[in-house]
């Protein structure tokens, strides 16, 4: 259905005569603060997760992340294992390199 990372708007019919749109932004796994590109800034914020004392909660600087915390979370979690680790940071550096 979505074939590029970006903005999109979906509509969907709910009854006969209620039609609901809603804007939605698809993402790569790694873009940490959703600017639609991987880079250093996504490998710092994913280092400020793993480096904290507690991952379960928000209680990081705000100035680290735009986006909320649940979100950063899974976007951070690259290789899908419900873990934010040094791999993702491994993974999302060799997207950095282009590797």
């Amino acid at each position: 259905m979505f074939e590029e990372i970006g903005d999109y708007k979906i509509s969907f019919q709910l009854q006969d005569s209620i039609t609901e749109s809603s804007d939605i932004k698809i993402v790569q796994s790694g873009d940490i603060n959703i600017d639609e590109t991987i880079n250093v800034q996504d490998v710092v914020s994913a280092v400020g997760f793993i480096l904290s004392s507690n991952l379960s909660a928000p209680s990081y600087p705000s100035q680290w992340f735009t986006v909320p915390f649940p979100l950063s979370m899974q976007l951070g979690d690259i290789n899908g294992d419900s873990n934010m680790d040094i791999l993702d940071v491994i993974m999302q550096v060799n997207l950095v390199l282009g590797n």
